[in-house]
């Protein structure tokens, strides 16, 4: 089995400027043609569209329109519309992310177009993050779409540090790309995605904190939850666009950097293992 680790891709760089000069000035633009053919890919497969782009907007949509909603958002208002957010944050880059990734990652190994684009100039990890950008550019536009529906529905929440809760998302983004390129090596058809990402996206999904609320669980399960990599993504949006933590507790500016210290750091040492492993054991070859 040949993995990313095993390969080197060629070189096409000019005598007249040092490799390393040459592989630097280039990899934006080769990052930026493969990220637009994987979105022309992304565009033609209408169910993969259907997860990446519609998914989270028909769940708010879907949230915002239940008969008790308008008697919720009164009561609860701003405090409300920040767990929306976070459920949203949670949901979106499980679908968006992790899933379709891992369904395009396998679909491309199988075709043979991941051996293919390594005969290229690009490197294993231009690659890899040309194939993440358009789920990630949707599910980042996503998180915007619910915003401004929320704030329709319910008022905008305190907004208390956006940049905390941008982390949050493109840390989520990365991680969750990262995992999905681990499920993939487990993954034998594009169809079998189904069944090796459920796990995450059940399991997932009920400990992020997001469904089940924090404030109700065991300390020592909130603890174990809050280092895997789904709760701290829940975290920081909740207390970026909130200013509170998951249970609740009351934030200032200066508190919200302290509080996002630690699922910065979970999310920071997940993606240092992912893709540690993703480099040992993701396969660029079909399986047979």
């Amino acid at each position: 089995m040949t993995t990313f680790d095993q390969t080197a891709p060629a070189t096409t760089a000019p005598a007249s400027l040092p490799p390393a000069a040459q592989r630097r000035s280039s990899a934006p633009r080769r990052i930026s043609s493969l990220a637009r053919s994987e979105l022309t890919v992304l565009v033609r497969n209408s169910v993969a569209a259907f997860y990446a782009v519609a998914m989270a907007p028909l769940m708010v949509l879907l949230m915002t329109t239940l008969p008790f909603w308008d008697d919720i958002a009164n009561t609860a208002g701003a405090a409300m519309a920040v767990r929306a957010l976070g459920m949203l944050a949670v949901f979106g880059v499980v679908m968006a992310v992790y899933f379709n990734l891992t369904s395009a990652a396998v679909a491309r190994r199988e075709n043979h177009a991941l051996k293919q684009q390594m005969t290229g100039s690009a490197r294993p990890w231009e690659i890899l993050t040309a194939l993440a950008v358009p789920n990630t550019v949707v599910y980042l536009l996503q998180l915007v779409v619910a915003l401004g529906v929320i704030a329709w529905r319910m008022g905008m929440p305190p907004m208390t540090n956006p940049v905390v809760a941008l982390v949050g998302a493109l840390l989520g983004a990365v991680v969750f790309s990262l995992l999905a390129y681990a499920t993939s090596a487990h993954t034998r058809t594009a169809e079998a995605a189904q069944l090796t990402t459920m796990p995450m996206m059940l399991v997932g999904l009920m400990i992020s904190g997001a469904f089940v609320p924090a404030s109700i669980l065991p300390d020592t399960l909130l603890t174990v939850m809050q280092f895997l990599p789904v709760m701290p993504v829940n975290e920081l949006v909740t207390i970026g666009l909130g200013g509170v933590t998951i249970t609740g507790e009351e934030l200032t500016l200066v508190d919200t950097f302290v509080q996002a210290a630690r699922p910065v750091a979970v999310l920071v040492g997940w993606t240092v293992l992912a893709g540690i492993y993703v480099s040992k054991r993701m396969p660029i070859e079909p399986r047979r």
